[in-house]
């Protein structure tokens, strides 16, 4: 028997996404054991998902951080900014956008990402992958329309989100 989520990709056609790895084996997984600091816990990124490391820069009186520049090469152009709190153990999706690109970032917290690829026409279809994403290593996630994704927050977490329509 197949076991995963049933989900429909738009076009009318169900698509069954499996996971490929459990929820205890990724709570496991140390910052350590992540692929570099790009926050990578499982799979293969889809094409033209941008994975920003952003960068601090403290003094005495603190830091400062550029969460986005337009000159930065990416699928979105940003016409929303959106602040979004959530609690422990509260998980966002599964949901897919056919019209618009999207932007997160963590503020405060950590939470892990998970993306599908089921663009029709896309060189990485029905890839996955799951990021880890938190404030103490700040990463901005930047998407095109056509990705299934969801978030899970593991504490209470705060994130930045942007979209392009």
């Amino acid at each position: 028997m197949r076991t995963g989520y049933l989900v429909y990709s738009g076009r009318g056609k169900p698509c069954l996404i499996r996971p490929h790895v459990s929820f205890s084996d990724m709570m496991s997984r140390s910052p350590e054991r992540l692929q570099g600091d790009m926050g990578i816990v499982h799979g293969e990124l889809p094409a033209g998902l941008i994975v920003r490391k952003l960068d601090r820069r403290r003094d005495d009186r603190g830091w400062f951080m550029e969460i986005f520049q337009n000159y930065w090469k990416g699928p979105i152009d940003p016409v929303q900014w959106s602040l979004v709190r959530s609690n422990a153990r509260v998980l966002r999706g599964l949901h897919i956008h056919l019209s618009h690109d999207e932007y997160i970032m963590p503020v405060f917290g950590q939470f892990l990402v998970g993306l599908r690829d089921l663009r029709p026409d896309s060189p990485t279809r029905n890839r996955s992958c799951l990021l880890r994403l938190n404030c103490e290593n700040p990463i901005a996630l930047l998407f095109p329309r056509g990705l299934l994704h969801g978030w899970y927050f593991m504490e209470d977490s705060l994130h930045l989100q942007a979209v392009s329509e």
